[in-house]
């Protein structure tokens, strides 16, 4: 029995099917309802045009994974799946709409109730992830049949926010991306998508009462750079349009109303965001006279937090942002409406005589103040549009209206005082997937945390001592709406997009979904690895590998396996190795190697297993433990020996160079154990020097993550007999 469903109270003799999330209720019967290419669905209450559209996305996908062509799709009668729903539900989805399903599956037939077509959604997720491959062993060569165990479940979300914040704004995501990654979201029910529009290196969406922001600012790769930086940005990013056109660079609001209307039907709510004051040299390239400090101001090509802001205090800068905001609330219909407000370093504040001056007249003593005075003119600007503001938690002061949202990416304790203060808030700390942790340290981050738990990712951001969490209320912790993954594009384009999202955001879905009793680690990873070849079904290319350009196809394919290895280096440290920017390619070893390596993984794990077994059981084991050593350590072999023209290069072979020693030194130390030996005092300590070298990274900017496995192994080989 799984953890998970021990947790749950859940009874049952094998394992438990792979949900993510879990459901708030699940009690298994015995059975299955086989599935067969007579399956039909009845439609029993409300229908409409939305609900059929779910109905046949979830059929064009069952079709797909079983091989079957079901033919008529829909019964008047019978039925193999009824779907019962109550009334249609908001047509634009909003905060707070009921999700909730039952799902009852039978050996002949199956329900599917909800109050509404958003909550028939959610439980059609739920049933596709019910219907596994059932192998018949006897007769191998056959296709297998699929089926559905017998359940009873009842289900509703934790939180009512569960979003996946996307940059387009960096590096820019054109609309297929983001149309494929609403389907993975359906899937795993997430159901806000933010959309990041505007920051200092771009300016991703067309206003027709401002067309200078994006003709200016939409992409400065068509603005004063090099012929050849241009050419590699295309080549970086196919799916834009050639440099100098910059339509390709910006999202047309065609583009944008039909983004909202394939959200809508998959009961996903698009909220915008604009970056205000700060992370704005895209509206002062073509708007300085609304800048802090004069200029000349041009869209950013480096990354990190700029001088750069906007001066709150002058008439014009109202003015663009009372046109422009309203031009957008009138394209956006969510209630919510985020203006960022993050990251100003306020030395352009500080160093103007204006802005001092008007600080001393409406008797604002600091920044945080006149920014909180900003703030308020947004909010009321917003109000009038029918909006709530929503703001990164430096917008948190005790003046700032109740209805604004708070929006923490600096831990879970602004968002416990945002609360305790009487604000709505969402958790999007320890869910940022650009920093590359692992799936793991994502599903530990929780918006209403207990105790002084800190995960991996917390401790190193916040130190190693954690003081006691805020206690809320019952009602300031439902004021928690939910969270949301961030996925930030400094290092992202449309190549690698996909799998630096997923399968990680599953984790997140799943905390934010499932109940807080839903925590077990292993049981997770258990799920994650089959969710993770469902959505390969919505179209979200997680699993594809981006082009090597300038490779041959057999130095290409030693290049997977080596990337397969690694992991990019965590947090904020690829800056500190490699000085990127707008223009930097995104065709080095950190590019192709996924957030988290599953591979990796999965042999670290074998690995402790296999040191926890009986000598004969080990050296039985062996083999299997020293075969995925032996792969890397061949492509390694070839990688090293490539020519090495950069300083990315030469780090990508040193690299495999050092992975070469690890896997023989790995070998060693498992023959060793295995065989009743012991490593010479001489020979750990070379193999401990070895390991400690291998944790600095080279120029290729990315980390071995089995290291710490191997350190215990070398550890168990020093004390074998």
């Amino acid at each position: 029995m799984s953890a998970c469903a021990a947790s749950l109270g859940i009874s049952f003799a094998s394992a438990a099917p792979a949900l993510m999330p879990w459901p708030a209720h699940v009690e298994w019967h015995e059975g299955e309802l086989p599935i067969a290419a007579e399956f039909r669905v009845r439609i029993a209450g409300h229908d409409d045009a939305r609900l059929r559209a779910g109905i046949g996305r979830a059929l064009d996908r069952l079709e797909k994974r079983t091989e079957l062509n079901f033919g008529p799709r829909y019964a008047t009668e019978g039925g193999t799946l009824v779907v019962t729903c109550a009334a249609a539900g908001s047509a634009i989805p909003r905060l707070g709409d009921d999700e909730s399903y039952t799902l009852e599956v039978r050996s002949g037939s199956a329900e599917l109730r909800s109050p509404n077509v958003v909550g028939a959604l959610r439980g059609l997720e739920t049933f596709l992830q019910l219907v596994e491959a059932r192998f018949d062993v006897a007769q191998a060569s056959r296709l297998p049949a699929f089926a559905a165990g017998c359940v009873v479940i009842r289900d509703a979300p934790r939180f009512p926010w569960r979003g996946l914040m996307i940059d387009v704004a960096r590096h820019f995501q054109p609309p297929e991306v983001l149309h494929r990654n609403l389907d993975a979201m359906a899937a795993v029910k997430l159901n806000v998508l933010h959309l990041h529009l505007t920051d200092d290196q771009g300016f991703r969406i067309e206003s027709k009462r401002h067309p200078e922001l994006p003709a200016v600012s939409a992409d400065g790769a068509s603005i004063g750079a090099s012929e050849e930086a241009r050419d590699l940005r295309a080549r970086a990013n196919p799916s834009a349009e050639r440099p100098g056109h910059h339509s390709g660079d910006v999202l047309t609001q065609e583009q944008i109303k039909a983004l909202i209307a394939a959200a809508a039907e998959r009961g996903i709510r698009v909220v915008p965001e604009f970056d205000v004051p700060g992370h704005t040299t895209a509206w002062l390239a073509s708007h300085p006279e609304i800048a802090s400090a004069p200029g000349p101001h041009a869209v950013a090509r480096r990354w990190g937090v700029l001088d750069d802001v906007m001066d709150p205090t002058l008439p014009e800068t109202h003015a663009l942002l009372e046109s422009f905001f309203g031009e957008m609330a009138a394209l956006f219909p969510d209630e919510f409406f985020h203006i960022g407000g993050d990251e100003n370093n306020g030395k352009q504040w500080n160093a103007s005589a204006r802005i001092a001056a008007f600080k001393r007249e409406r008797g604002l003593a600091t920044n945080e103040a006149l920014h909180a005075w900003f703030n308020q003119q947004l909010a009321v600007l917003l109000a009038q549009h029918g909006k709530r503001l929503v703001g990164w938690d430096e917008v948190l002061h005790p003046d700032l209206p109740r209805s604004a949202v708070v929006h923490s990416w600096r831990g879970p304790e602004s968002l416990a005082r945002a609360a305790q203060e009487g604000f709505a808030g969402i958790l999007s700390a320890g869910y940022y997937l650009d920093l590359h942790y692992p799936a793991a340290d994502h599903y530990a981050a929780d918006p209403l945390p207990e105790g002084r738990a800190a995960t991996p990712l917390a401790a190193e951001r916040d130190g190693a001592e954690r003081s006691p969490r805020p206690t809320l209320t019952p009602e300031q912790a439902a004021r928690v709406l939910g969270g949301e993954a961030a996925m930030w594009t400094e290092w992202a384009d449309a190549q690698n997009f996909d799998f630096r999202v997923w399968p990680r955001a599953v984790a997140v879905a799943e905390r934010l979904w499932s109940p807080r009793e839903v925590r077990d680690v292993a049981d997770m990873y258990r799920r994650l690895a089959r969710v993770d070849e469902l959505l390969v079904e919505t179209g979200v290319q997680h699993r594809a590998w981006p082009r090597f350009e300038g490779f041959s196809a057999e130095d290409a394919t030693a290049l997977r396996v080596l990337a397969s290895a690694v992991e990019p280096v965590k947090r904020y440290r690829r800056p500190q190795i490699q000085k990127g920017g707008a223009d930097f390619p995104l065709n080095e070893l950190a590019d192709w190697a996924h957030s988290e390596s599953r591979p990796a993984r999965e042999f670290a794990e074998r690995l402790d297993r296999w040191g926890e077994l009986p000598a004969a059981e080990k050296r039985a084991a062996l083999d299997g433990v020293l075969a995925p050593l032996a792969a890397w350590r061949a492509a390694a072999t070839q990688v090293a020996a490539m020519p090495a023209p950069t300083e990315f290069a030469a780090g990508r072979n040193e690299t495999a160079r050092r992975l070469v020693t690890l896997c023989e030194t790995a070998g060693k130390a498992l023959r060793a154990v295995a065989n009743d030996g012991r490593f010479a005092a001489e020979e750990a300590a070379q193999a401990r020097e070895l390991l400690k070298r291998a944790a600095q990274p080279t120029a290729a900017a990315v980390e071995f993550p089995f290291l710490p496995a191997l350190e215990r192994l070398v550890a168990a080989a020093e004390v074998a007999r």
